[in-house]
């Protein structure tokens, strides 16, 4: 993967696997067919499983059920919660309050480019009592029921909380200390470090106070004294602290001092090679250093932040929005009303009210015109934009790569997108290709009807019925109300 990985935001999914699921209806019916031909049978309320060639692998028991991922569904009797697989066996006994994956989507540079990466763990998180513990993929217990919250897996380590404090567990169930700690709370790991916040008490205080330090992925402290706030690392391993009632400084992956000096503020913003916005202590205004504390940039503007970009950061005077390089050289005035920080595919973009939109690289700004709104829905490469009345889609460039000849267009999802004509709804590809002909009723097409999730999606038709088609357009589910 990349040397560089900026965690964009990490979710846990305490959802059944994804969000398709199903529920048991009255009527006996076949309901639900994988691509490899097994399928959910419904009898009396109850869903069973069986497989092509129609033997019954699990007699109607089920609840509820998920569609297979990794060979594996989440099912439910008598509410609860396990794990089946295609051959009908259960991999995890229905013995759990709740059950589900965990997931994390971020955004990786690699070669020049954003990527979004997204990451489930092999494991399960299950619930039993209001305590969650982890399951291996195989069933087998990885750290029984004990934590009271839990966070997604990053870097492969989660972080938890116990009645008792904070600690983190990796994938294998070992926990980073051996006593949760009281009072604490902490980020996800970086290249370097995590940073743990503790709760102490000075002196005679009747309050305690919050204080910083980091821990390594062995659950030793860095710093000798914890200090009162401090930054991530950058992939170089540089970081700015601030001691308890001392000077901000940067510092090392060994927490050695680099340089120290009278700034207001400091923040990361370039991971990459390690950049610096500091506020200067005597007007409060914003410059860049590098690591090595040489400024590049003197502090003459009203803020300067992280954009997504290793070579830009933004800056801003009046409350107008600009970027700056880091050499410390102006890419584009401070006249832009917002910045685009939902983009990291191109890197940087800023816009403006009259719905001017613009796209920086290191030395060019490709500016183009088109709806507010349509801007904010970049997916997959693309941008939804509209022509007198009718939609399409442009690149980064402002070019058409689909015309806008459609009624109605949703977002790109797996490779395919919802797109509407008379009425009717069916799917192109990135290139404009119907790869699922109109055949589906707009007025059922309701909102996030259609998209692709693990290569299957809902559609409905005349009758308000649902099912469930594959990216070849083909149903793999009876329609069902």
């Amino acid at each position: 993967m990349s040397k560089h990985i900026f965690k964009m935001f990490v979710g846990l999914i305490f959802a059944l696997f994804i969000a398709l699921s199903f529920t048991a209806l009255g009527e006996d019916r076949i309901f639900f067919a994988d691509q490899n031909g097994v399928r959910y049978f419904a009898q009396d309320g109850l869903m069973g499983l069986m497989d092509s060639a129609g033997n019954v692998l699990v007699e109607p028991m089920l609840e509820t059920a998920t569609p297979f991922v990794d060979d594996l569904a989440v099912v439910s009797t008598n509410g609860q919660y396990g794990v089946l697989n295609r051959q009908g066996e259960f991999v995890v006994p229905c013995r759990w309050d709740e059950l589900g994956r965990s997931q994390v989507t971020y955004h990786a540079w690699e070669d020049g480019l954003w990527e979004r990466v997204v990451e489930r763990p092999p494991l399960f998180w299950v619930e039993k009592d209001g305590k969650i513990g982890f399951l291996a993929l195989d069933g087998q217990e990885i750290c029984p029921p004990r934590w009271t919250s839990i966070f997604a897996f990053a870097d492969g380590w989660a972080i938890v909380e116990s009645e008792k404090g904070l600690n983190y567990i990796n994938l294998v169930g070992h926990t980073l200390w051996a006593e949760d700690l009281p009072g604490a709370r902490g980020h996800n790991f970086d290249k370097w470090f995590a940073q743990i916040y503790l709760e102490v008490l000075d002196g005679e205080a009747s309050e305690p106070r919050e204080v910083m330090n980091y821990a390594d992925r062995q659950g030793r402290f860095l710093l000798k004294e914890p200090v009162e706030i401090g930054t991530d690392f950058t992939n170089d391993g540089v970081a700015a602290v601030k001691p308890i009632d001392g000077r901000w400084r940067l510092i090392d992956a060994t927490g050695a001092l680099i340089i120290e000096g009278d700034w207001a503020a400091v923040d990361v913003v370039v991971w990459q090679d390690s950049f610096f916005a500091f506020c200067s202590a005597f007007d409060g205004k914003w410059g860049l250093m590098d690591a090595a504390g040489r400024v590049l940039a003197e502090p003459i503007w009203d803020y300067i932040t992280w954009a997504f970009s290793n070579k830009l950061v933004l800056i801003q005077r009046e409350g107008k929005w600009g970027a700056m390089d880091t050499a410390g050289r102006v890419v584009a005035e401070p006249t832009w009303d917002y910045s685009m920080f939902g983009m990291p595919e191109l890197g940087l973009g800023l816009g403006k009210e009259d719905e001017t939109v613009g796209f920086i690289d290191t030395h060019d700004m490709i500016v183009m015109q088109s709806e507010e709104d349509a801007f904010s829905r970049f997916v997959e490469g693309l941008f939804v934009s509209e022509k007198d009345g009718k939609y399409g889609y442009v690149d980064y460039r402002g070019e058409w790569v689909v015309p806008p000849v459609w009624d109605e267009v949703r977002d790109f999802y797996e490779g395919l997108a919802p797109v509407c004509l008379d009425g009717l709804w069916g799917y192109i590809d990135a290139t404009g290709e119907i790869r699922i002909p109109l055949q589906f009723p707009s007025q059922f097409f309701g909102p996030g009807m259609g998209d692709f999730v693990e290569g299957l999606a809902i559609i409905t038709d005349h009758k308000t019925r649902t099912a469930y088609i594959n990216q070849n357009g083909e149903l793999v589910s009876a329609w069902v109300w």
